[in-house]
């Protein structure tokens, strides 16, 4: 009976000894020059929404974003017809747009969003085919909107679908990204907290990247691999932690994660 009591005293006393890692969910961003760099998915049919879209991501910028030319963030459009992007665009605001075709669209932009450098802002844009309807949040504060259009459906393209740069592409994105989303839904109807853990797959995600692991990776069900032109990188600045793990190894070198 004493040997089993050391024994199991000696395995108690053990697992306290062994190293524990704590790991944060959400460890890095995009990093993007705002010169060469982006990501861009090839057109699939996951990507091709002609209904109700959310656009959303969280950007910070590295230079004065009222300086220059237009800041994209989400991309599928060239920009004349057929298909969305959100956007900053110096001096105006903050953009969700969405083409039908190449004389009919539908545009709205913030009219008191004015943000700083190195500044996380979770940006979302939804459209559900009524251009009046259009909403824009800015850390889930629906913004004051100021825009026109006619648009009842986006119109289908083949075009590549762009982070942080517009569909020419010309114009760049300086600063970070991360955890763009694309759905095929109206996420958002009215204010909302913003997310402080990763978002997860459902059946309205379209694209979903986390940039933890890697920058190409799309954590949706539709396999919409990035393509990393000119070296984008990842940053360890994010605009939150999430939930964290422990990790320890046990003596068989085995990790055992629990929260």
């Amino acid at each position: 009976m004493i040997k089993k009591i050391i024994l199991i005293t000696a395995l108690i006393i053990g697992w306290i000894l062994m190293p524990v890692l704590t790991l944060a969910a959400n460890t890095y961003s995009a990093s993007f020059n705002g010169t060469t760099q982006y990501l861009y998915a090839a057109d699939s049919a996951s990507l091709s929404i002609t209904g109700t879209l959310t656009l959303e991501a969280w950007a910070s910028f590295s230079s004065d974003p009222d300086v220059g030319d237009e800041k994209h963030i989400i991309n599928k459009t060239n920009g004349t017809s057929n298909g969305y992007l959100i956007r900053y665009i110096p001096g105006a605001g903050a953009y969700m747009s969405v083409w039908q075709d190449s004389t009919t669209k539908c545009q709205y932009n913030t009219t008191n969003f004015t943000p700083s450098i190195n500044t996380w802002y979770h940006i979302a844009g939804v459209w559900t085919g009524t251009c009046s309807e259009t909403k824009i949040f800015i850390n889930g504060t629906l913004a004051t909107l100021s825009g026109s259009g006619a648009a009842t459906s986006i119109g289908d393209n083949a075009l590549q679908m762009n982070i942080g740069v517009s569909g020419a592409p010309d114009r760049y994105f300086p600063g970070l990204i991360d955890e763009p989303r694309i759905s095929n839904s109206a996420r958002y109807s009215g204010n909302f907290s913003v997310q402080t853990e990763d978002f997860t797959n459902d059946a309205n995600t379209a694209a979903l990247y986390h940039f933890n692991a890697d920058l190409t990776t799309d954590s949706s069900s539709n396999s919409n691999t990035l393509t990393n032109v000119n070296t984008v990188t990842q940053s360890s600045t994010v605009p939150y932690t999430g939930a964290i793990a422990a990790k320890k190894r046990d003596e068989d070198d085995e990790i055992i994660i629990f929260n």
